[in-house]
Protein backbone atom coordinates (compact mmCIF):
# COMPACT_ATOMS: atom_id res chain seq x y z
CA UNK A 1 0.00 0.00 0.00
CA UNK A 2 1.88 3.30 -0.44
CA UNK A 3 0.91 6.29 1.20
CA UNK A 4 1.48 10.02 0.17
CA UNK A 5 1.41 13.08 1.90
CA UNK A 6 1.37 16.87 -0.29
CA UNK A 7 1.67 20.35 0.74
CA UNK A 8 0.57 22.32 -2.06
CA UNK A 9 3.94 24.13 -3.47
CA UNK A 10 6.26 23.24 -0.92
CA UNK A 11 6.57 19.52 -0.11
CA UNK A 12 4.91 15.33 -1.47
CA UNK A 13 6.13 12.75 0.61
CA UNK A 14 5.51 8.93 -0.43
CA UNK A 15 6.50 5.49 0.14
CA UNK A 16 7.61 3.59 -2.98
CA UNK A 17 7.33 0.11 -3.81
CA UNK A 18 10.01 -1.42 -7.01
CA UNK A 19 7.82 -4.26 -8.72
CA UNK A 20 11.44 -5.99 -9.02
CA UNK A 21 11.91 -5.98 -4.72
CA UNK A 22 7.96 -5.65 -3.32
CA UNK A 23 9.11 -6.49 -0.08
CA UNK A 24 11.13 -3.15 0.43
CA UNK A 25 9.08 0.05 0.70
CA UNK A 26 11.46 3.15 0.21
CA UNK A 27 10.12 6.63 1.76
CA UNK A 28 10.95 9.33 -0.68
CA UNK A 29 10.22 13.21 0.00
CA UNK A 30 10.67 15.77 -2.76
CA UNK A 31 10.44 19.70 -1.73
CA UNK A 32 10.13 22.57 -4.08
CA UNK A 33 12.00 25.78 -2.98
CA UNK A 34 10.67 29.35 -4.94
CA UNK A 35 14.16 31.16 -5.92
CA UNK A 36 12.18 33.56 -7.74
CA UNK A 37 11.29 32.30 -11.14
CA UNK A 38 12.67 29.23 -10.94
CA UNK A 39 11.96 26.42 -8.28
CA UNK A 40 14.95 24.19 -6.85
CA UNK A 41 13.92 20.53 -6.30
CA UNK A 42 15.37 18.58 -3.75
CA UNK A 43 14.83 14.80 -3.65
CA UNK A 44 15.76 12.05 -1.18
CA UNK A 45 14.91 8.54 -0.57
CA UNK A 46 15.47 6.36 2.28
CA UNK A 47 15.60 2.51 2.40
CA UNK A 48 15.16 -0.26 4.51
CA UNK A 49 18.60 -1.47 3.82
CA UNK A 50 21.56 -0.87 2.58
CA UNK A 51 20.85 -4.01 -0.12
CA UNK A 52 17.65 -2.71 -0.81
CA UNK A 53 19.43 0.51 -1.51
CA UNK A 54 21.60 -1.25 -3.51
CA UNK A 55 19.20 -3.65 -5.26
CA UNK A 56 17.38 -0.30 -6.01
CA UNK A 57 20.45 1.09 -8.14
CA UNK A 58 21.08 -2.04 -9.62
CA UNK A 59 17.95 -1.94 -11.33
CA UNK A 60 18.54 1.00 -13.48
CA UNK A 61 16.62 3.32 -10.98
CA UNK A 62 18.53 6.23 -12.37
CA UNK A 63 16.75 6.41 -15.24
CA UNK A 64 12.86 5.98 -14.07
CA UNK A 65 13.78 8.86 -11.69
CA UNK A 66 15.18 10.87 -14.60
CA UNK A 67 12.26 10.15 -16.62
CA UNK A 68 10.23 11.37 -13.87
CA UNK A 69 12.11 14.45 -13.64
CA UNK A 70 11.13 15.28 -17.44
CA UNK A 71 7.39 14.59 -16.46
CA UNK A 72 7.52 16.77 -13.57
CA UNK A 73 9.18 19.36 -15.65
CA UNK A 74 6.02 19.53 -18.29
CA UNK A 75 3.30 19.44 -15.36
CA UNK A 76 5.16 22.16 -13.77
CA UNK A 77 5.96 24.53 -16.68
CA UNK A 78 2.57 23.72 -18.27
CA UNK A 79 0.65 25.40 -15.13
Amino acid sequence: MNETTVVANKRIVQTFQYDGRPNDVSLESLTFEDLGGRTRVRTRSVFPSVESRDGAIASGMENGLRDSMARLEKVLTSQ
